[in-house]
């Protein structure tokens, strides 16, 4: 049965380190950041390392993008004395270059120039005809139509372009349009060529677009490069080509900016209808049922053949198995095949596998609204108070020499240690408090979790010797891997919008400290870290509490707990507030009697025949998982309206030069389904300004991810508004036109708040396998299978041979058997291999039965 198909992309990036940074002028020492962007869209940043030429920053990032995308380059700058960024240099990686490269690339790239030039966005429309002329020459019939979404320049948000062909050293230039991104000049130029167009002076065009400025300094906004020889006689082509950027010139490639260490991996998927995934779902669930000591055999398989990166693989299967309700047997699963094959308690989930991996993003997936409520407090009062916390001698003695007033006495010393471990003890008092007081705040869910990690662990080590290992199996995940990295880096755990500072900084690294030294059970103190010693009473405290905590957190019947409650402890089929805050909302009155008064609080199809009276008023919107609501207050009384989140098709930004505003954005509302009331319109546009671009961008980034399921969003928008008789940004007087500038839906960074997807998380799963089928294949089902199974030689499978795949179970062989060799393999891996291998080949039949959408 033959549906659509969905396509879905993904990149993941670990920005890891750089190394031989230039020094600065006045000083040698650097303060460096980084930003990534795609497609001239910033979307991630990370923290500002201090005083280093060779930075690290480890800051891992995995993108929804749309499948069109271009290129994902990273920035860095220099934070300077005067708090302006100074461009060091960048790296940039096209789409073309991250596909060819299934495993990933990871390596050291060197760093090239920043320029004004860099901001290239935007497509540029191309009409071409080619002809014969004469004997030795063809003639080409070229208009340069119009392009769209340009990258804004000046002030103004728009800019002033004109296009430029260059061809045998000759230029052709259009008119300049004024204050515009989406310029048309629809110019016309007749170009005689050359025989034979195979010479390379003959065969390329260029069409550059450029911004005019007054001064004669013209800014590079894109540009194009056509292959004439690629032209057929008497063909007409009519194509929209992506801008792009300039090639680095000879002298800027001979510069030594220094070096940056990326990983970039890139993941293309097709996702069918939920039906098609019903019996792979099956066997996955099927593989968790009956936790045994030696593992499931395809999570076993899954994780020796896999290719993307291990924390990307945990947070799939994690939601995966949220999704249908079994996360804790597939914790439970891995974390009992880790435990019965660990003899060393010290060694236990220390290492970075798949068990370990998948329980820290279970932890970030249904416990972070948890997290939040029990740290945030503290975390914002050190940002808000920004307390000078040091208890290193060496460091205070440093600091104090650099200071005219400096006092670099032991006196001193002492007195600066004094007043940290009073600020230290205020801070971890509140959080202390926090976490011992929240046993019956945290979801049940995480606590059914740690109680069956519990009993597994008490079981395998048993004895007095072993009396803390539980307590140490829970506090290895909770206070190593949760409570203490949220202390420490914040805006990885969403606490926080930004990275600390350098006194911040200081001030977490210490809390997190004694946070990490209680889960620890540490007891006696250790030579390393000689300075910690004042926290030392503190945390010696604290252990007993930590005991007492864990004992009551592990303490719930699981039986009493229905499937809603746990359903709901993950907050997706429950409402979830996602966001929540003030914004101030356009008000226009149509004119249209095609609506009724009951809309006219929306501006319809982006602004409706008439602008009415453009008012803004300040409005409260929450959105949750379920639907985007606004009302004129907190408590949601008076005039409320709710639009739920499938409805939602475009979410982006707006020109400045629409309204005269600062931080727009638009939200494009299409009503559908049974609960469509008679007199609702067809399209309601919301036009919204936030307090700041930090806001904007929050409100723009939840949003869409709240829309990552939403299958049918706009591939178009108008970044402008439909004034009086055409469109302020393309200037097309149809009101109806449906968008002039291409959606930027997909680009947002997954994390905690991104919807369940199980088709997607299956699919995910399903091409770990498939992708590496003459791997499991080899290892682990050499006798029934030759490695092309079902799959002819051209990649396609036929549904008959389906029927056959595992046909070899019956002839399987064990070692004492007779099967014998170096290849033999356990029998019940082999007939799970076989099995798998049979229901991969289904599925991969309907992959090419089915066509794309």
């Amino acid at each position: 049965m033959a549906g659509p198909m969905f396509q879905y992309s993904s990149v993941y990036v670990k920005i890891s380190e750089a190394k031989k940074l230039p020094s600065r002028e006045m000083s040698s020492m650097r303060d460096p950041f980084c930003v990534l962007k795609v497609d001239n869209e910033t979307v991630a940043r990370t923290a500002q390392v201090f005083k280093s030429l060779d930075p690290f920053w480890g800051e891992e990032f995995t993108l929804h993008v749309p499948n069109e995308f271009q290129d994902i380059t990273v920035y860095m700058y220099d934070y300077d004395t005067v708090g302006s960024k100074e461009p060091l240099g960048k790296v940039m990686l096209g789409r073309e270059t991250t596909v060819r490269s299934p495993r990933g690339i990871d390596r050291w790239f060197p760093l090239t120039p920043i320029s004004k030039d860099d901001e290239v966005q935007g497509e540029i429309l191309v009409d071409m005809s080619i002809e014969a002329y004469s004997e030795d020459a063809f003639r080409l019939l070229i208009t340069l139509v119009e392009a769209r979404d340009l990258a804004a320049k000046g002030d103004h948000g728009k800019a002033d372009p004109f296009a430029v062909i260059y061809y045998n050293k000759k230029q052709y230039s259009t008119q300049v349009a004024s204050k515009t991104r989406f310029p048309r000049w629809k110019k016309t130029f007749d170009l005689i060529l050359p025989m034979p167009l195979s010479d390379p002076s003959h065969k390329h065009l260029q069409v550059v677009v450029y911004d005019k400025d007054k001064f004669g300094h013209n800014h590079f906004m894109g540009q194009v490069e056509v292959d004439l020889n690629d032209l057929q006689l008497g063909q007409r082509y009519k194509t929209w080509y992506r801008l792009q950027h300039h090639e680095p010139k000879e002298k800027d490639k001979k510069k030594e900016l220094g070096s940056l260490r990326l990983k970039v991996q890139c993941h293309e998927e097709r996702i069918l209808d939920s039906q098609f995934y019903q019996r792979f779902v099956a066997l996955m669930l099927k593989a968790v049922e009956d936790p045994k000591p030696e593992g499931s055999p395809l999570l076993i398989m899954l994780e020796d053949v896999m290719t993307m990166d291990r924390n990307a693989l945990a947070h799939t299967l994690v939601r995966f198995y949220l999704a249908y309700g079994s996360v804790l047997p597939l914790l439970d699963t891995l974390t009992y095949r880790e435990i019965f094959q660990t003899t060393v308690p010290s060694t236990l989930f220390r290492g970075n596998s798949l068990a370990s991996k998948s329980f820290d993003q279970f932890m970030k997936i249904a416990a972070l609204p948890y997290l939040h409520e029990t740290m945030k407090p503290a975390i914002d009062r050190v940002y808000t108070e920004r307390k000078v916390c040091e208890l290193d001698p060496e460091q205070i003695k440093m600091s104090n020499s650099k200071s005219r007033a400096g006092n670099s006495s032991l006196a001193a010393v002492q007195k600066v240690q004094e007043m940290t471990v009073l600020t230290l003890t205020n801070y971890l008092n509140t959080v202390t408090e926090a976490i011992f007081s929240s046993v019956d705040k945290s979801p049940p869910l995480l606590r059914m979790a740690l109680r069956q990690l519990w009993l597994r662990v008490a079981d395998h080590f048993q004895g007095l010797e072993n009396a803390d290992v539980p307590y140490l199996a829970i506090t290895g995940f909770l206070f190593l891997r949760f409570f203490a990295p949220s202390i420490l880096a914040p805006k990885l755990f969403a606490l926080r919008e930004e990275h600390p500072d350098h006194k911040i900084e200081k001030t977490l690294k210490f809390m997190a400290k004694v946070i990490q030294s209680m889960g620890n059970l540490q007891t006696e103190f250790g030579a390393k870290e000689q300075f910690m010693e004042p926290m030392f009473p503190f945390i010696l405290v604290g252990v007993s509490k930590v005991k007492t905590f864990i004992e009551e957190l592990v303490q719930i019947d699981q039986k009493k707990l229905t499937a809603e409650v746990v359903a709901k402890d993950g907050g997706y089929i429950h409402h979830l507030v996602l966001c929540c805050g003030f914004l101030w909302k356009k008000s226009s009155f149509t004119t249209s009697s095609s609506f009724s008064s009951s809309s006219s609080s929306s501006s319809l199809t982006s602004g409706g025949g008439g602008m009415g009276h453009l008012q803004f008023r300040r409005r409260f919107f929450e959105l949750s998982n379920i639907s985007l609501t606004y009302a004129s207050n907190e408590k949601k009384m008076g005039d409320v309206k709710s639009y739920p989140v499938p409805w939602i098709k475009v979410v982006e930004k707006l020109d400045e030069s629409a309204f005269h505003r600062k931080h727009m954005f638009q939200v494009v509302v299409v009503p559908s389904g049974p609960t469509l009331l008679p007199d609702m319109p067809s399209q309601i546009t919301l036009y919204l300004q936030a307090a700041d671009v930090n806001e904007q961008n929050r409100w723009v980034s939840v949003i869409r991810k709240a829309c990552l399921t939403n299958r049918e969003m706009s591939p178009v928008y108008h970044p402008g508004i439909f004034r009086k008789t055409k469109w302020s940004c393309c200037r097309t007087t149809a009101n109806q036109e449906p968008g002039c500038s291409q959606c930027h839906r997909g680009i947002t960074i997954s994390d905690w708040r991104d919807p369940l997807d199980p088709d997607l998380d299956a699919q995910i799963i399903f091409s770990q396998f498939h992708k590496n089928r003459s791997a499991l294949v080899k290892k682990y089902a050499p006798s029934g299978d030759d490695g092309s199974g079902s799959i002819s030689r051209d990649g396609s499978i036929s549904p008959t041979s389906l029927t056959s795949a595992g046909t070899g179970m019956g002839s399987l062989q064990t070692e004492e058997e007779g099967g014998g060799g170096a290849n033999s393999l356990d029998a019940t891996l082999e007939s799970s291999c076989h099995e798998l291998l049979s229901t991969v080949d289904e599925l991969w039949w309907q992959h090419s039965t089915v066509h794309t959408t």
